[in-house]
């Protein structure tokens, strides 16, 4: 049944890029120019950093400082407070394959791991500031306040997750086991840029599929499905409140395209189970915050 209907999938798709090769000549080049000059440049030095620390067993050093704070919140090991901090400053898809590394790496629990993909998946900070607020949003919201409503929910969902399932994890100083190979720095950092861009490429062409098919309240949605494209194609006509609230939503919750990229990463079926339950949460949380300020 699967392999009937990717055929089914792939045939339309074939008959598609025949009938409208303009079309997807141009959604493509869109999707490689968002890449080339918004999301590479934020990326590449996030992720050289990430690997050389993971590869020089480095992580603990920057955590340590952190580490009591973030143990106190969230009840994380010093390997854990990492991943916190790459989340919160990263961006997608980094959390997740700093996880996954550690997790295989035996650096961290598989409990730990699964709570971390819960709430560490974030937009990074310089997304947010630059290209929401300042690029997106003309700046309608004041620094400070998008960063309350769009970190304040995964800190929110780890900080009372960590209460009510009286999450409590120490610090585990084993090294790389042998069958887990060390991180190649040049080739890891280019291997996870190009999983990364052939995402936003390919959910940025289905928008644009989306698009002129004139599907209906598309752009309210469209967030939801590739992030990056999604809030700019919500913020190009006005800023309302109505507008503001959708890309606050599609901050906190990330999008499809941003999902699968730490899906390719998160391999175990437990962390992408958490993922998905923490987006939810999050979004709830934002939802209530939204409706008791305004």
């Amino acid at each position: 049944m699967k392999k009937k209907l990717y055929s089914f999938i792939s045939i339309i798709f074939i008959i598609a890029l025949l009938t409208h090769p303009i079309f997807f000549s141009n959604s493509i080049i869109s999707g490689i120019r968002l890449c080339a000059f918004c999301v590479i440049p934020a990326l590449l030095p996030m992720i050289l950093l990430t690997n050389f620390m993971m590869k020089e067993d480095l992580c603990t050093v920057l955590s340590k400082t952190f580490h009591p704070i973030l143990h106190r919140a969230f009840g994380v090991s010093e390997y854990g407070s990492f991943a916190v901090l790459s989340g919160f400053l990263c961006g997608f898809p980094v959390a997740s394959k700093i996880i996954h590394h550690l997790y295989k790496c035996g650096s961290i629990s598989k409990k730990e791991a699964s709570f971390l993909a819960g709430f560490c998946n974030n937009c990074s900070f310089s997304f947010v500031a630059n290209y929401v607020g300042i690029f997106c949003l003309k700046n309608v919201l004041s620094l400070p306040m998008l960063m309350f409503y769009v970190y304040l929910p995964p800190l929110l969902c780890g900080f009372l997750n960590h209460l009510i399932f009286s999450i409590r994890c120490q610090t585990n100083h084993n090294t790389l086991t042998p069958e887990i190979p060390s991180i190649e720095i040049i080739p890891d950092t280019f291997h996870t840029l190009v999983k990364v861009t052939f995402y936003i490429i390919g959910f940025t062409t289905l928008t644009e599929i989306f698009r002129v098919s004139h599907f209906p309240h598309f752009s309210k949605i469209s967030g939801l499905i590739e992030i990056t494209s999604g809030i700019h194609m919500l913020t190009i006509s006005s800023i309302s409140y109505r507008t503001i609230a959708c890309v606050l939503l599609c901050s906190v919750f990330g999008g499809v395209s941003s999902m699968l990229q730490c899906f390719s990463f998160l391999k175990e079926t437990d962390f992408k189970i958490s993922y998905i339950k923490g987006k939810l949460e999050q979004v709830l949380i934002l939802l209530l915050l939204i409706v008791c300020i305004h």
